[in-house]
C-alpha cells in the first residue's frame, strides 16, 4: 500500500433467501484512497461496475455471507454513470449531482449533516406497467407488475414498513422502508394499491393536479410521444437545439426544460399538439393510462396518502414567487379538494436539489408540508435538513439485487455527493 494513503473497505453484506451469483473474484486487492488525497474523490465507471458485477455474475454467494471488496485509486471524472443508473428508474435529470443540471457546475448549495436514529429507505415507482407505449417509451418510467410485486414481497420481509407519518412522529423502527409513487399513472391504483393491500402496505402517491382535474397531458409523456411519432430532431429544433441534433426525450428535459418559463412551456405544448396533428386533452384519453378525478377517491381503499408533486410538473429554479405559490400552495389546496386528504407532503418535480430552492423551501413549509422528496438515490443517513428526504428509484432491478440498489449505491453516491 502506499503510504500515508488510507484504505476504504467495501463490505458487501447479502441478507437474501436464495443464492446469489457473481463474477470474476470476488477478493479484488483494490483500493479507495480517503478525500483530501491527490486521487480524485469519485471512483471511475469500471470500479463500480466491478462491484456491481461482483453481485451479478457467475459463483454463489450465499445467503448472510460477508465479503469484502478492495477498489483501488480513482480518477476523475467519477464515480459517474454506473453508480448513478444502477438503482435509479427516472430519467438523467433525477441522477445527476448537485450542480450539473442544465450547465451548472457549482457544488452543492445545501450542507448536509448527519441523521440521528434510523435512517428510512424510502423508494419511489411511476408507471407499473411491462407494455410498451410511445408516451412511457422514451422516459424510462415503466416497472413490471410482476418485478414490483416481487419488490415489495421482499420489502415487506427484510424492512419494517412505515406509515407517511412516521416520519415526522419519530421513533422509527430498526429497518424502516417507505414506497411512494410519483405522477398520475391509473396503474398505481389498478396495479399497486392491490399489491400493497396484501401486504398491508401504506404509501404515498405524488400527484399533480393539473392533469387531473384539467384533462392536460403531462409534459415528459408528451415529449415521448413527440420523439417517438415525429423524431427527435424535429422536437429538439423546437426547443432550439442546434440543427440536426438529435436527442431522446430524456435528454431533451434535462437540456431545455429546467430553465424554460410557465410560457414557453405552455407554448411548446401547444407546438406539439399542432405537429402531432390533435388536441392535448385527445391525446391524453388516447393514451389510456392516466387517472381521472374520481379515481382519487380510491387511494383510502389501499392505505395511501395524497402527496403533492406540483401543479403541473415543472422545475422549480426558474419559477418566480407567485408561480412557486401557485406550483405549490395552489397544487395542495386543489389536492385537498380531489381527494379529500389533509396533504402534508411534496415531492420535488424531477428529484433535484437545485429545485429545493430557498423560496421554494419556504412556500412549501409556509403551507403546511411536513416532510420533502427529492430522488438523487442517496442514503438519508446524511439529510439536507431535518425535513428533506431523498428517494431511491429501484425501477425493474431484479430483486436479488435490491440489496446492491437500496443499501450499497444509495451509499456510495452519498460519498460521491458529501465531497463533490
Amino acid at each position: 500500500m502506499v503510504r500515508g494513503r488510507k484504505t476504504l473497505v467495501l463490505t458487501l453484506f447479502i441478507d437474501n433467501r436464495t443464492p446469489m451469483k457473481k463474477r470474476g473474484e470476488m477478493h479484488r486487492r483494490r483500493r479507495i484512497p480517503r478525500p483530501g488525497s491527490l486521487a480524485s474523490p469519485y471512483l471511475v465507471d469500471d470500479d463500480v461496475k466491478d462491484l456491481v458485477e461482483t453481485i451479478e455474475g457467475r459463483d454463489e454467494i450465499w445467503p448472510g455471507e460477508t465479503r469484502q471488496s478492495r477498489i483501488e485509486s480513482f480518477a476523475a471524472p467519477g464515480l459517474g454513470a454506473m453508480v448513478a443508473l444502477r438503482g435509479q428508474a427516472k430519467y438523467p435529470v433525477s441522477l445527476a449531482r448537485s450542480g450539473d443540471l442544465a450547465g451548472q457546475n457549482s457544488r452543492h448549495t445545501l450542507p448536509r449533516r448527519a441523521r440521528t436514529g434510523p435512517a428510512p429507505t424510502i423508494v419511489v415507482y411511476h408507471n407499473l406497467s411491462a407494455a410498451k407505449s410511445p408516451w412511457t417509451d422514451q422516459i424510462s418510467v415503466n416497472t413490471d407488475p410482476d418485478v414490483f410485486r416481487r419488490h415489495v414481497r421482499y420489502f415487506a420481509r427484510n424492512f419494517d414498513l412505515i406509515a407517511p407519518g412516521d416520519l415526522t412522529r419519530g421513533n422509527l423502527p430498526k429497518r424502516p422502508l417507505l414506497i411512494t409513487f410519483d405522477d398520475v399513472y391509473k396503474s398505481v391504483i389498478d396495479v399497486g394499491g392491490p399489491v400493497l393491500r396484501e401486504v398491508n402496505a401504506q404509501s404515498i402517491w405524488f400527484i399533480n393536479p393539473h392533469s387531473v382535474a384539467g384533462e392536460a397531458l403531462p409534459l415528459d409523456n408528451l415529449l415521448s410521444l413527440a420523439v417517438v411519432e415525429l423524431g427527435g430532431r424535429e422536437v429538439a429544433a423546437l426547443l432550439g437545439a442546434p440543427h440536426g441534433t438529435k436527442s431522446s426525450a430524456a435528454e431533451l428535459i434535462l437540456a431545455h426544460l429546467p430553465t424554460l418559463t410557465y410560457a414557453q412551456t405552455k407554448d411548446l405544448k401547444m407546438q406539439l399538439c399542432q405537429r402531432l396533428g390533435a388536441k392535448e386533452r385527445d391525446l391524453r384519453r388516447q393514451s389510456q393510462m392516466f387517472i381521472e378525478g374520481a379515481d382519487l377517491l380510491q387511494l383510502r381503499n389501499f392505505g395511501m396518502a395524497a402527496g403533492n408533486h406540483s401543479l403541473t410538473h415543472t422545475f422549480f429554479r426558474a419559477l418566480s414567487q407567485q408561480e412557486l405559490d401557485t406550483e405549490i400552495r395552489g397544487s395542495r389546496e386543489m389536492l385537498r379538494q380531489l381527494t379529500g386528504q389533509a396533504v402534508k407532503y411534496l415531492a420535488i418535480p424531477y428529484g433535484h436539489e437545485a429545485d429545493a430552492t430557498e423560496d421554494a423551501l419556504n412556500v412549501a413549509r409556509s403551507s403546511g408540508h411536513t416532510a420533502i422528496f427529492l430522488a438523487h438515490g442517496r442514503s438519508n443517513n446524511r439529510m439536507l435538513a431535518e425535513d428533506i428526504y431523498d428517494r431511491i428509484a429501484p425501477g425493474n432491478v431484479r430483486p436479488e439485487l435490491l440489496p446492491v440498489s437500496i443499501h450499497l449505491l444509495p451509499w456510495l453516491r452519498t460519498i460521491r455527493d458529501r465531497f463533490h
